[in-house]
């Protein structure tokens, strides 16, 4: 019986404990939650330098364009190089130095210098990229640093910045737009995008007739009419109306059947392995404002950069918003005075200083009466 009265005394004196220890609980105030974890840092930002200047080109408006874009895509930092001398051999002040490039992970070349053929220049512009400096080439810088032998010249006897790009151009034909037909599906650059048709552009002909035994086609390009393809590519007929006047070609036309590529359309993608050290990631679409701002362009440039880095594509590359594609668009865009939002481009190969900001440029004057395209001949083609 006394072990029974044990055993209840016991209980109770656990029950009494374990009210006092609610009770207590409850006085006391609530402690904060545990701090979140701070999210992994992502290292620091790919710095890239963009080099750009020359004539015929708006390059004024496609410098934002081409920071703002690519930026949005991944963890890069890009510095602008603008040069406004737009002469033909200009020299933009980002080469001064023989370490001009040691503080940058990767150059993008967006420069137009068709007639800068001074070999000690042009092989100090050359110097990192074949000790391994990764590069991105974009449209004009194509047809840059035309040495001796440009126009006559077949692989291997090109020149030293054909064998940095991969591919010699010439020239191109009438602005027309360009079917972009991607060939390699299992590449990392364009594993994920689809063929697409440009606005007005400017198709660069493949002068020998392929790329270099270096390189890698990636997309072929192919315009309606007026092609400026082949060999050493045709006058063409005069194109349509430049965008100037057009509307915003947010939407091409659609296209009744998908174009099949054939070794007879140029290469108009592609990368190149430069002296056996540096990956070189070259485009020549990208003349007009309306193409540098689409963002099938500019995920095709940032993907190209990350390759020419050798990162990991997957992993680095951010897919943008409608909101940051519309932000893009806006740098070269104005609002005519009928509400209707239009590009602002410079006609090839019109003189530069006509070229105009959007900011400056008058949206009453814009009208779909643009004067077409100019053709000019392959041994004249400097854009």
């Amino acid at each position: 019986m006394k072990r029974l009265e044990l055993v209840a005394v016991i209980g109770m004196l656990a029950i009494v404990a374990a009210l006092a220890a609610k009770s207590l609980l409850a006085q006391q105030p609530l402690a904060a939650p545990a701090a979140a974890q701070p999210a992994a840092q992502a290292g620091p930002p790919i710095k890239a330098l963009l080099i750009l200047g020359g004539g015929y080109h708006s390059y004024n408006v496609q410098k934002d364009i081409l920071k703002k874009g690519i930026e949005a895509r991944g963890n890069i930092e890009v510095t602008i190089a603008y040069d406004t001398n737009t002469a033909e051999d200009a020299r933009n002040p980002a080469y001064e130095g023989a370490d001009w490039a040691d503080s940058y992970d990767i150059i993008i070349h967006d420069e137009c210098t068709a007639s800068l053929r001074d070999m000690d220049f042009i092989n100090k512009v050359l110097q990192p990229h074949k000790d391994g400096k990764p590069a991105v080439v974009l449209h004009c810088g194509m047809h840059s640093f035309r040495t001796e032998g440009w126009d006559t010249s077949m692989y291997p006897d090109g020149t030293p910045w054909f064998a940095f790009t991969g591919l010699a151009s010439s020239g191109h034909g009438a602005q027309l737009p360009i079917d972009v037909m991607f060939v390699a599906p299992d590449n990392p650059i364009t594993k994920d995008m689809e063929n697409w048709t440009t606005v007005n552009e400017e198709l660069y002909n493949n002068y020998t007739g392929n790329i270099q035994p270096t390189a890698t086609a990636l997309a072929r390009g192919r315009q309606a009419s007026g092609r400026g393809g082949g060999r050493r590519g045709g006058r063409g007929r005069r194109g349509a109306p430049g965008q100037r006047g057009g509307a915003a070609p947010d939407a091409p036309a659609a296209q009744d059947a998908q174009p099949t590529p054939t070794p007879n359309d140029p290469v108009v993608v592609w990368t190149n392995i430069y002296n056996e050290k540096a990956r070189v990631f070259s485009t020549t679409l990208g003349h007009n404002n309306a193409t540098v701002a689409d963002p099938r362009y500019l995920d095709l440039v940032t993907r190209g950069l990350f390759w020419a880095l050798g990162r990991d594509i997957d992993a680095e590359f951010h897919k943008t918003d409608e909101a940051t594609d519309d932000a893009v668009r806006a740098l070269a865009q104005v609002v005519a005075s009928d509400g209707t939002v239009r590009y602002v481009e410079t006609n090839c190969c019109e003189a530069p200083e006509n070229a105009q900001h959007p900011a400056e440029a008058f949206a009453d004057e814009l009208d779909e009466s643009s004067p077409s395209q100019p053709v000019s001949t392959p041994g004249d083609d400097r854009s």
